[in-house]
């Protein structure tokens, strides 16, 4: 169906509030609660009234009042970018992006069903003014840098890699959501247009608008600065001031915000933050290629603790991890200084 048709269907929504628990979408999906809003779509919990053993999924449906158009060709745009995650999220199927099932087509709305994951996103977690151990944060990093290296191998940039699109499951998955801004390299729309959320922007994206797989590393990069030191590197003054040292200035080391933080892992994040992409790691599997070499994987499967940065050494033993502790004379031994990961 053509982008005109499927906009001469959407004449009749006009929503100014969330659905309610018990409505439905499309007759089909009956609405348990509202997860969340962002940009032009609401997300709900829903059950499927056609398939009642199937487990709860989340449905993304798209608002479009009179209220939210803000003039002529939004509404246009806003049914492209929708149509066009819906085609990008179907061909991506790996454990570390979330799945998307079926497109739904309505008279007044368009939707779609993907798997619902339980947990937290980073930004939420971040928020809480909470840390997670070292190994958590590498664990995380590295699941991270699988999906958008999967991405990448298929010609498809994210171009908003930041915690609010990365959800941490309590069994421990990891998944990169929202794929709203996502392009194929090369296509229109992607030279010139800025798209993505300011703070993890790459330099050469702010400054020229050039983009390519390298603006999503950096991005990945700023991720892992936020959940290894708790902060983004650059966040003295306005807006304008932070913007001017992003494209100016190098980052503080993260192991001098973070003495948990290992040298090496210090490294591989500034190396990510290259304001030259030149200098950058040029794919998502260097990174992995990094990570492996100073940090041979180890998985991480439990409900996450979050341990305050100002607890003590005593009370961050005693909330650690199983795993990290079954592990620690392993990751000892990569590298002399992770023995300041864990509690002495």
């Amino acid at each position: 169906m053509s982008l005109e048709n499927t906009l001469s269907e959407m004449t009749h929504l006009d929503r100014g509030a969330t659905l309610a628990p018990g409505e439905r979408i499309a007759d089909r999906y009956e609405v348990i609660r509202h997860l969340g809003t962002g940009g032009s779509s609401e997300v709900y919990l829903c059950s499927d009234l056609e398939q009642p053993q199937r487990e709860k999924i989340a449905v993304k449906l798209m608002s479009h009042s009179e209220e939210e158009l803000f003039g002529p060709g939004v509404h246009e745009v806003n049914v492209a970018r929708f149509l066009d995650e819906v085609k990008i999220s179907r061909i991506l199927s790996h454990p570390n992006i979330i799945q998307v099932h079926e497109l739904i087509r309505t008279e007044c709305s368009l939707a779609f069903t993907m798997e619902h994951i339980e947990g937290d996103n980073l930004a939420e977690l971040i928020a809480s003014n909470s840390s997670m151990p070292i190994a958590n944060s590498l664990y995380i990093f590295r699941e991270v840098a699988k999906a958008v290296s999967f991405m990448h191998s298929l010609g498809i940039i994210h171009r908003d890699i930041k915690p609010d699109n990365i959800l941490r499951a309590h069994d421990g998955r990891v998944k990169v959501i929202d794929f709203g801004t996502a392009r194929m390299e090369g296509s229109l729309g992607i030279q010139g247009e800025i798209a993505g959320t300011l703070s993890y922007l790459s330099p050469e994206y702010l400054k020229d608008g050039q983009l390519d797989n390298r603006s999503d590393i950096y991005s990945l990069g700023m991720v892992a600065y936020e959940i290894v030191t708790g902060s983004l590197p650059f966040t003295c003054g306005g807006v304008i001031q932070t913007l001017q040292m992003r494209l100016s200035s190098d980052p503080p080391a993260p192991n001098k915000k973070n003495c948990l933080c290992p040298p090496e892992l210090s490294n591989i994040i500034l190396k990510t933050l290259e304001r030259d992409p030149e200098q950058r790691y040029q794919n998502a599997a260097q990174v992995i290629e990094e990570l492996d070499r100073y940090f041979p994987e180890v998985p991480v499967k439990s409900e996450a603790t979050s341990i305050s940065r100002k607890n003590s050494s005593k009370s961050q033993e005693s909330t650690a991890l199983p795993t990290e502790k079954a592990n620690q004379g392993f990751l000892q031994r990569v590298s002399n200084k992770l023995r300041l990961i864990f509690a002495e």
